[in-house]
Parts: C-alpha cells; sequence; structure tokens
C-alpha cells in the first residue's frame, strides 16, 4: 500500500468529529513527543512539553464533550443513514407489489406439495 493510498484510507475514516478529533490529538501530540525526544530539553521544559500535550487533551476532551451535548447528531448520523435506509427497506418488503412479486415467484418456481398451507395447520 504506498503512502497515498494510506493517507486516503486514514482521511476516509474520519465521519464523524469524535474521529476528527481523536486524530488531530494523535498528530498533535506525536509532534510534540518526537520534539521531545530528540531535543536537548532539560527537565523543566521537558516537564512543560508534558503539561503542553496534557493540556491538548483536555481542551479535545473539552470540545468532544461540548460537540456531544450541544450538537450531538452529528454524531450518530450514521445511525440515522441506515435507520432511514432500513425503514426504506420495511417499506418495499411491507408493499403489495413486493407482496405480490414474491407470491408469484414462489408460485412458479415451487411446487404446490411443498407448500403448507395455514388452512391446514390450522386443522391439526
Amino acid at each position: 500500500m504506498g503512502r497515498r493510498e494510506a493517507r486516503g484510507s486514514v482521511l476516509g475514516a474520519v465521519r464523524n468529529p469524535l474521529i476528527f478529533f481523536s486524530l488531530a490529538l494523535l498528530v498533535i501530540e506525536g509532534i510534540i513527543g518526537v520534539v521531545v525526544a530528540n531535543s536537548q530539553m532539560t527537565g523543566p521544559y521537558q516537564f512543560a512539553s508534558v503539561c503542553i500535550m496534557a493540556g491538548l487533551f483536555l481542551v479535545v476532551v473539552l470540545t468532544v464533550a461540548l460537540i456531544t451535548v450541544k450538537w450531538p447528531k452529528h454524531l450518530y448520523e450514521e445511525i440515522l443513514r441506515e435507520l432511514e435506509s432500513s425503514r426504506r427497506v420495511r417499506e418495499v418488503i411491507s408493499s403489495p407489489g413486493f407482496r405480490d412479486t414474491i407470491e408469484d415467484i414462489v408460485a412458479t418456481r415451487v411446487r404446490p406439495e411443498c407448500l403448507c398451507r395455514p388452512e391446514e395447520e390450522g386443522s391439526n
């Protein structure tokens, strides 16, 4: 997998604010972590860098909490799409045209002796 394909798959996974903020936090903290690890910082500067990373984490958590409280719809857009899709499927399945089509298929492809009729089941 090439670099461009990997980048495309990562960006394709960003579908809601939670994933976006998680990805942003990982990138920012990764950059700061690499800078701290490869620099000649002394103890106080390293501590300040860790505090910055913790602060950024807190900002991301608070931002996601704000989005969750203020605009929760953005967190479950995919679920709403799936619900709408299943509602449309239920409408098609319950339509008279679908039922007639299924009955026609059964009548042409299934032998009559293999069909059990509801009237016959109730008489046992």
